[in-house]
């Protein structure tokens, strides 16, 4: 089930946003720390991009209910179904991740879960990149094979 362009384009925007300021987080958290009146302070630009990463996932989080019909379309009729799957797993595990970010007390388990955000929200892109590679495969393929009569 394709999506309509405009449902696309917006599912693709507001995944970049959400990516972009995830990724500008993590660097300046990691290599921009400014030092203040009393010491090392978070960068001035910390928070403003933590701000847009949670409004662009509440975002995504509406776009994957408004996706739901096109993945079960897919899963009903197996299109794609090991991107799509892998998709969902990995947004599943960024959702859960970022849960526990926000709610979990005990640190080591909020490390865990840090770590766990990181590592998928950095690869998210792959996932997503696979699951239309294979549509633009299937897309291809069916202009290249010859029409039964």
């Amino acid at each position: 089930m394709k999506l309509p362009n405009m449902q696309r384009r917006t599912t693709y925007g507001v995944f970049l946003a959400v990516w972009a300021s995830g990724v500008l987080w993590w660097v300046l958290s990691r290599w921009f720390e400014v030092t203040g009146e009393f010491g090392p302070e978070p960068h001035p630009w910390q928070r403003p991009a933590l701000v847009v990463h949670g409004f662009a996932a509440m975002l995504a989080l509406l776009l994957l209910g408004a996706l739901w019909e096109h993945i079960r379309a897919g899963l009903r009729r197996g299109w794609r179904r090991p991107s799509g799957l892998r998709l969902m797993v990995v947004c599943a595990l960024l959702i859960g991740s970022g849960y526990g970010l926000y709610y979990l007390g005990d640190e080591q388990w909020r490390q865990v879960a840090s770590n766990v955000h990181v590592v998928l929200g950095t690869l998210a892109p792959i996932a997503l990149g696979l699951h239309v590679r294979a549509r633009l495969r299937r897309r291809s393929a069916s202009r290249e094979r010859p029409e039964s009569r």
